[in-house]
């Protein structure tokens, strides 16, 4: 079933509200990530009137600019503690075993508009609680299926030697140049963006990410499987179920 917008939103309001169960009474900062999803989850979060006790911290310019028009103070970096602090983030495509793909291109819609994939997994990977809300089209057999693309974030003078590495590490498989509206895309971070469709199934996640992040010229990927979500919450029009 086709969904409109409208009820898509209404879904992730539910997930959003969802997931400020796992904010606990006493926490002082949650750290909202990027994208729609994570728009209803900030919302979800105003209308309980939680900002008026708990601080919070931006991933985003986008989801900085709707919390300002909210009204909302936002603290800066300054005010984390490692592990001190909840993460609520969305995704793109989420296993059965929790590794999920972030900033990814939508097959059926826009890429991911602003690129921060670096900034959301240095948060999300020290955070005390780290939350992904999703909608259950986000939900998939192996990571890659429907030939979704592996978003990595690259410097942009290394363009072709990052390339080459990545025919090595995904033989025949398609690397796409990332592209905007006026051309090339370039991320928050000034960095440009590979798309490259690969099926999970064939690699060990978590060494993939290593690999890849490790290599000269890469400044990080849509991977997230080191440090996977302590929660998902995930939403559909039957209800929301935590796994």
């Amino acid at each position: 079933m086709t969904l409109s917008e409208k009820e898509k939103e209404k879904i992730w309001y539910e997930a959003g509200k969802a997931s400020l169960k796992f904010v606990s009474s006493d926490a002082k900062v949650v750290v909202f990530g990027a994208g729609r999803t994570v728009l209803q989850a900030l919302q979800a979060f105003f209308d309980k009137g939680l900002y008026k006790s708990i601080g919070v911290i931006c991933a985003s310019q986008g989801t900085k600019k709707r919390v300002l028009e909210l009204g909302i103070n936002v603290l800066s970096d300054e005010s984390l503690e490692e592990g001190n602090y909840v993460y609520i983030d969305g995704a793109d495509q989420i296993d059965p075993e929790k590794n999920i793909i972030k900033g990814g291109y939508k097959g059926t819609g826009d890429p991911g508009i602003e690129g921060v994939m670096y900034r959301e997994k240095q948060l999300a990977y020290k955070a005390g609680t780290f939350i992904i809300i999703a909608d259950e089209s986000k939900l998939v057999d192996f990571l890659g299926q429907g030939e979704y693309g592996l978003p990595i974030e690259f410097e942009p003078d290394m363009s072709d030697e990052v390339k080459t590495f990545l025919k090595g590490v995904f033989p025949g498989r398609r690397i796409k140049l990332r592209e905007g509206d006026d051309g090339v895309f370039y991320t928050e971070n000034s960095k440009q963006i590979f798309d490259v469709t690969f099926d999970g199934k064939e690699h060990n996640l978590a060494k993939l990410e290593e690999q890849l992040e490790e290599h000269d010229g890469v400044y990080s990927t849509g991977l997230f499987s080191i440090g996977k979500p302590d929660k998902i919450v995930v939403a559909s029009s039957n209800g929301v179920e935590v796994l």
